[in-house]
């Protein structure tokens, strides 16, 4: 879904973000990256329309990812703009995403990995972060495990 900020994110700009929508029941562990355009349209004269691309991996961590400074405010209000007519504001927004793992070396290679470089690390630190505490929980769980079903052949 998208997350408009007509009046800016504590900015004097249009702020628009992609969010991953109902993240908090989505599966334990779930990762996405996602390549996307959001497009201001321009009503008056199409080819004056602002375009933005981004790409992020998306996690239960960094849900959502966009623009702080989309466009300025006073460019959207001013009617002779172009962007803002009838109190209507156009937003195309196309969307590609992949399972984390879906998305091979040479496309991250090629769609700038660094860029989003600490989100992978947040991602995986969330991840790697969780198994950590699911091993802790099964080696308290195991030993007595184990005793049990040993006693259980001695028997």
């Amino acid at each position: 879904r998208l997350l408009l900020f007509p009046k800016g994110n504590n900015v004097d700009s249009l702020s628009i973000y992609m969010d991953a929508a109902d993240s908090a029941s989505l599966v334990f562990g779930w990762t996405r990256f996602a390549h996307f355009g959001l497009t201001v349209i321009n009503q008056i004269k199409s080819n004056r329309s602002i375009t933005k691309d981004c790409q992020n991996i998306f996690c239960a961590l960094r849900n959502d990812w966009g623009f702080s400074h989309f466009m300025p405010l006073s460019e959207v209000h001013n009617s002779s703009e172009g962007f803002l007519v009838n109190d209507t504001l156009i937003i195309e927004a196309d969307v590609t995403v992949l399972r984390f793992s879906d998305w091979s070396y040479e496309e991250r290679k090629e769609t700038g990995l660094a860029a989003v470089k600490s989100r992978v690390v947040d991602c995986y630190q969330d991840w790697t972060d969780r198994i950590a505490y699911s091993m802790k929980v099964l080696n308290r769980m195991i030993p007595p495990l184990l005793d049990g079903i040993c006693q259980c052949f001695e028997r």
